[in-house]
């Protein structure tokens, strides 16, 4: 449905009036919507439990308790709202909205997966804090203090104070205190970062796996290893360990899709699997 619809359905049942239906028996909400064919709306006044009973006040009567512009579900029956270009968190009960968080924010931004446990990015003054809805309402678990945020990618997020890079989890404990120039995002567990001229590797845990004292990194076998360089030689890094399965041994190291492996040297004529293994013409 697109925007142009939500908004003409919109006002098509403020004019009605849309209620429950007239029936002399008690109806449930699965039956009602079907009736009426609005099984497929998302709003939240159509935003029923299996087997709970239609809303018994109008779509135009609950809609007016709103805070504001009606925003995103987030969890626990919890909305975001928007009004006069802040935002805030309401809930919606039987007939109305209750607001659980006035409208203090400047933006907020909802993660995404299960692992992040509904938190929500917000902002306030140019600084960037971290929220989570629950039954009771809303946690604050990082004030707004950060200068920029990355999502979160499983269970860390990187953020940003002044011109340094740290790791926090969904806590909003610090992994990592901001210390790192550069980050990349994770894959398979791990994250290139630097600092300063130095690169190395992040696990999830925040921990360095690849301390940051190499000078460039170049292609990578994400979740084993890496071709990185010490001084003007290449060697194959394994990102686990942070021990080398190559030594700085080549002019280069690039890897090949086709022969799913590094190809090694100036003329690429000898292949070295992820695991640092020489393999022959035939493998």
């Amino acid at each position: 449905m697109s925007k142009r619809d939500t908004v003409g359905v919109r006002e098509l049942l403020l004019e009605a009036e849309v209620t429950r239906v007239d029936c002399s028996v008690p109806v449930t909400w699965d039956y009602w919507a079907w009736t009426f064919g609005v099984s497929g709306f998302d709003h939240a006044y159509f935003k029923r439990a299996y087997g709970e009973a239609p809303r018994t006040v109008t779509f135009k009567d609950f809609m007016a308790t709103s805070g504001g512009k009606l925003g995103h579900q987030l969890a626990y029956g919890l909305y975001s709202f928007h009004s006069e270009g802040r935002w805030g968190v309401q809930y919606a009960d039987e007939k109305n909205w209750r607001i659980v968080q006035e409208a203090t924010w400047d933006g907020m931004w909802q993660e995404r997966g299960d692992a992040t446990y509904f938190l929500c990015w917000v902002k306030r003054n140019g600084k960037y804090g971290l929220i989570r809805p629950e039954e009771a309402g809303v946690i604050t678990i990082c004030e707004p203090a950060f200068d920029d945020f990355w999502y979160f990618e499983g269970r860390t997020a990187f953020v940003q104070v002044d011109d340094k890079i740290g790791l926090i989890g969904v806590d909003g404990v610090w992994l990592l205190e901001p210390c790192l120039d550069e980050c990349g995002d994770y894959e398979e567990g791990y994250a290139w970062a630097a600092v300063g001229k130095g690169y190395g590797f992040l696990g999830e845990d925040g921990q360095w796996s690849v301390p940051p004292k190499y000078e460039e990194i170049g292609d990578i076998c994400w979740g084993v290893s890496a071709a990185m360089r010490s001084g003007e030689q290449w060697g194959l890094m394994e990102l686990a360990s942070g021990q080398w399965l190559s030594a700085p041994q080549w002019h280069s190291l690039e890897w090949s899709e086709e022969r799913t492996a590094f190809l090694v040297g100036p003329d690429k004529t000898i292949a070295m699997d992820a695991r640092g293994q020489l393999l022959s013409d035939s493998d």
